[in-house]
């Protein structure tokens, strides 16, 4: 038996090729429902087609934009994600788009989306790599009744993250003031500690537990520099105080052999400026009693009289 040819028969007019398109857009350029149904375009929603690929966020937003209203806009963990928000996992791996419009209009339904209709106030929407989201302060507060303490205060670091701010201070507290959703009380408890320096999440995770513990306020990625001026290394966090410092190291830090030579010459280095250093891996993030047991130790041993 001959093997079916699964090219298409009809070439894509240029216009259409390589990205999403609507069925109404095929249709004007002639192309009829067979090939439509083609073996090289995938339907990720109804009345859309576009290339195999579509399957990343960014081009399935690009791909349910083709078909929506002007009026259309993303939100909620879609709009985290696409704005680059520090999530759990649990969220990242989501694979439904919520798709909002201002109120009073109809929330959206369609298979694979979640749809919102949202009030919205002057400086809520914005546009992120072409696409149309809630500011980023309007999201961290939308998504707030989704996270735990310590998943809230990761995503609002990410707001201020001095390599990449996405909202001053004071939007934020505008965005949590006017808030009346899920996570209400969770935000007003946890904008005092947001930081601009913290850069993971597992960084703003060790700040809060040490912060609870009760041990002294530490200082996020702080350069530090010997007696020459010289830069010497920027920990996670540090008590400079007390010559303290900590780092938690991913899993890459123990896999790759430059990583892993940098982090030996790192502590040597800090122990030439008189710094007692800390190393925490995923078994002190998943159970940190130890870790913060033994730093409580360690401050003590320095004049902390905590």
């Amino acid at each position: 038996m001959a093997r079916r040819d699964s090219s298409p028969r009809i070439q894509l007019p240029h216009a259409l090729a390589g990205r999403p398109f609507s069925v109404d857009d095929a249709r004007q350029f002639g192309l009829g429902e067979g090939r439509l149904r083609g073996r090289d375009l995938a339907q990720p929603f109804w009345g859309v087609r576009g290339p195999l690929s579509t399957d990343g966020l960014i081009d399935l937003c690009r791909a349910y934009l083709t078909r929506a209203h002007p009026s259309v806009f993303f939100s909620h963990v879609t709009a985290a994600r696409v704005l680059g928000l520090r999530l759990p996992f649990r969220l990242l791996d989501d694979d439904a788009l919520d798709v909002a419009v201002p109120a009073p209009k109809r929330a959206q339904q369609a298979r694979g989306i979640r749809g919102h209709k949202l009030r919205l106030r002057p400086g809520d929407l914005t546009l992120h790599l072409g696409l149309p989201v809630t500011s980023a302060a309007r999201t961290w507060c939308d998504i707030a009744g989704l996270l735990n303490d310590e998943e809230l205060l990761a995503a609002g670091d990410t707001l201020m993250w001095w390599r990449n701010p996405l909202a001053e201070p004071d939007e934020i507290a505008a965005a949590v003031a006017r808030h009346r959703g899920g996570g209400r009380l969770a935000l007003r408890r946890t904008l005092p500690s947001l930081n601009d320096r913290s850069d993971s999440s597992p960084e703003s995770v060790f700040r809060h537990r040490f912060t609870l513990a009760g041990l002294p306020p530490a200082q996020a990625n702080l350069q530090l520099y010997d007696e020459r001026g010289a830069r010497v290394a920027m920990p996670d966090l540090c008590f400079p105080d007390y010559r303290e410092s900590f780092d938690y190291e991913g899993d890459h830090h123990r896999t790759d052999p430059a990583t892993w030579q940098m982090d030996i010459r790192r502590v040597r280095r800090l122990a030439e400026i008189g710094y007692h250093h800390t190393r925490a891996a995923a078994a002190d993030l998943a159970d940190s009693r130890e870790v913060i047991e033994q730093l409580r130790v360690d401050l003590r041993a320095k004049g902390w009289r905590g």
